[in-house]
């Protein structure tokens, strides 16, 4: 089992095992005693229709970008909401493939980097790693700007949760429905 670090800060990673990695360099290199045990991994099987109708079939193998978007995406788990998390998937599609097609010079991508430049600002932290036979594992995550607060979680611990609280909430989020269920009742 092979172990790794990873720093991240507004959505970048830094550093890999204290070791600072430049912005738009090689991140990593894949034949490292780090990803020899990473096996079968990173691998990606597409089919593709590009721009002139062609179709293509290719095998893309990127273990330590497959690498860096876990460890990206369990320190955005930590730090931003749900709303903001589903708005970003959203979009992802959208920058992918104005990426593809090369067009990275126009208004609506410097929108969209924007909205990710901003998103991405609370995405600060540490995440350590262990990897073995193809399988990554979160083994520890800590983030100065984590939203996860345990005496707001645990329900045991009183806090500032109140459960009467929950049936308000559940009446109006069931309110559609039940308008819905009176106007066009079902048989069952």
């Amino acid at each position: 089992m092979l172990f790794g670090r990873w720093q991240v800060s507004e959505g970048t990673i830094r550093q890999f095992n204290c070791e600072s990695i430049l912005h738009g360099a090689a991140m990593f290199d894949v034949e490292s005693d780090f990803y020899k045990g990473f096996k079968r991994d990173g691998g990606a099987r597409i089919r593709q229709s590009r721009a002139w109708s062609m179709k293509s079939r290719g095998v893309y193998e990127a273990p330590g970008m497959t690498l860096l978007y876990a460890a990206h995406q369990a320190m955005e788990q930590m730090t931003l909401d749900r709303d903001l998390t589903h708005l970003r998937d959203q979009i992802s599609p959208v920058v992918a493939e104005m990426v593809y097609y090369g067009h990275w010079y126009c208004a609506k991508m410097d929108a969209l980097l924007a909205f990710i430049r901003e998103a991405q600002k609370p995405v600060t932290g540490e995440i350590k790693m262990s990897l073995y036979k193809g399988n990554i594992r979160i083994c520890s995550r800590t983030s100065p700007t984590s939203l996860y607060d345990p005496e707001i979680a645990s329900m045991e611990k009183g806090g500032d949760y109140n459960q009467s609280d929950a049936e308000g909430f559940l009446r109006i989020m069931g309110l559609p429905g039940r308008v819905q269920g009176s106007v066009r009742p079902r048989a069952y």
